[in-house]
């Protein structure tokens, strides 16, 4: 937003209740400068195979100490097309009715999919899913690291990671426990829960072991290539030289000749 709001509270990241079809992967109180009002923004992601139509959230208000301030504020995101993993609400500012607000919880009580189904997730307690571990960590090498993209794909980022009823896969993707395989890259989780340090590091010793025969290689072909351009163009200056200066001085030569022998002798 504009230098009119300024940002009074974060909420912790990626806040979940276990079996809920969402995530609320983000969180802000806003302070209007002009009106003195309170504004909640909660980003929301779709975690579930359906379509998002509606979804319901309670914010419950808090002073600067973190304690309850007044009553819970319950808001309807309405007409929604949310796809799995896509996001919503980080663009609607729902006014909390406290200006002294510094601080919310929150939590989706129920979601409606698009065939109009319904599911309450009223009773779940919701709370922050820690971090998915980088796979730079695991490795603790560059090159390992590098080789495990080689092996497996650019977009490995993390080491796959359960936590409740989901699974984090090494692309990022956000998978329910009843999926074996990721709904996003397809890989299988089984083929992904260990790391063969050892086979990396053989993969790895290979790998370097041809890019430095390669190396060679090449700086030999460059070699090469170097002594034939040098070769073409000490041909090339021999050329010029005899066409721009051996030829014409030789012509100049003879004309010089000649013309001294036209000369008249006389004797002195």
């Amino acid at each position: 937003m504009s230098e009119r709001y300024t940002k009074v509270f974060s909420l912790t990241e990626n806040q979940y209740g276990e079996g809920s079809p969402v995530i609320i992967s983000a969180g802000a109180l806003l302070k209007d400068s002009i009106t003195g009002k309170i504004l909640a923004q909660l980003k929301i992601k779709n975690i579930s195979e359906k379509e998002l139509k509606a979804v319901t959230v309670k914010i419950s208000p808090k002073d600067t100490t973190g304690k309850p301030l007044g009553e819970e504020v319950t808001y309807q995101y309405l007409d929604l097309k949310v796809e799995r993993d896509a996001e919503f609400g980080s663009k609607t500012p729902v006014e909390l009715p406290d200006g002294s607000t510094r601080g919310v919880s929150s939590a989706v009580t129920e979601v409606i999919y698009s065939d109009n189904t319904k599911e309450s997730t009223a009773e779940c307690e919701w709370e922050p899913l820690s971090k998915p571990e980088p796979l730079e960590k695991e490795l603790g090498n560059s090159e390992l690291l590098r080789q495990y993209r080689i092996n497996y794909g650019e977009d490995c980022k993390y080491r796959i990671k359960e936590e409740k009823d989901l699974w984090i896969c090494t692309c990022g993707a956000i998978n329910h426990k009843v999926e074996e395989s990721c709904h996003k890259c397809g890989r299988t989780r089984k083929n992904f829960e260990t790391i063969d340090k050892d086979q990396l590091k053989a993969d790895a010793a290979k790998r370097k072991e041809a890019e430095a025969a390669a190396s060679r290689e090449k700086a030999k072909r460059a070699k090469k290539a170097g002594i034939a351009a040098a070769s073409a163009a000490a041909v090339a200056i021999g050329a010029i030289v005899i066409t721009q200066v051996a030829i014409p001085g030789m012509k100049i030569s003879r004309a010089i000749k000649t013309l001294i022998r036209s000369f008249p002798r006389q004797n002195i």
